[in-house]
């Protein structure tokens, strides 16, 4: 049987640098505190997280929430004077992590699911904003939906903030001292202008 039968949405964990269930229990808690929809942890020799929304319009307006944010964000990333000042986690590396030996990842997972198109707009967008940011993030469309490439933990984490929460945002920041004076003062504006 084929689990894409019985769910709209299924993530399982390729590699970890964590323990999967781990990985999982925070995908989980994360899906349910953002998009507002039940997950389960189905436990067998493929372990999974397991997702049904309540409708396909739902699914994507959950995955179209941060859209705002991003938009917002986008000016200030593509100006030169925000990736001199910024959040640069470390310099320019190489961005092909699809072909990178799993080895050298932090992280590989593996969605899959029947609404490919839903999901497909908000990594493309995931993935140009994390490239201006200089995220070691990656994601390719296989056949049944897509694998996601986090080359560093801090990528992982980071992927797990609700970018909405003006908060949330800054907590995580502050914890790994990246809240520079510029940076605040971008964020300040960037929330002034989804509010």
């Amino acid at each position: 049987m084929n689990q894409l039968d019985n769910f709209d949405l299924t993530i399982s964990v390729v590699k970890s640098e964590l323990p999967k269930l781990e990985v999982l229990k925070r995908l989980k808690e994360k899906f349910e505190r953002l998009h507002r929809v039940k997950g389960t942890i189905i436990k067998n020799q493929n372990t999974f997280l397991a997702l049904n929304y309540p409708s396909k319009k739902i699914m994507a307006q959950s995955f179209s929430r941060d859209e705002i944010f991003f938009e917002a964000a986008l000016d200030h990333l593509k100006d030169p004077n925000f990736q001199k000042k910024g959040i640069l986690l470390e310099p320019k590396t190489n961005k092909n992590l699809k072909n990178a030996d799993y080895d050298d990842l932090f992280q590989v997972l593996r969605y899959q699911t029947n609404h490919k198109e839903l999901l497909r707009n908000y990594y493309n967008f995931v993935f140009q904003v994390s490239s201006l940011m200089d995220l070691q993030y990656a994601y390719e469309e296989i056949e049944t939906g897509f694998l996601l490439f986090h080359k560093r933990q801090e990528d992982w984490e980071l992927s797990l903030v609700d970018v909405t929460n003006k908060a949330e945002v800054f907590d995580y920041l502050e914890s790994r001292e990246l809240l520079t004076p510029y940076l605040k003062s971008v964020l300040e504006e960037i929330y002034k202008k989804i509010k």
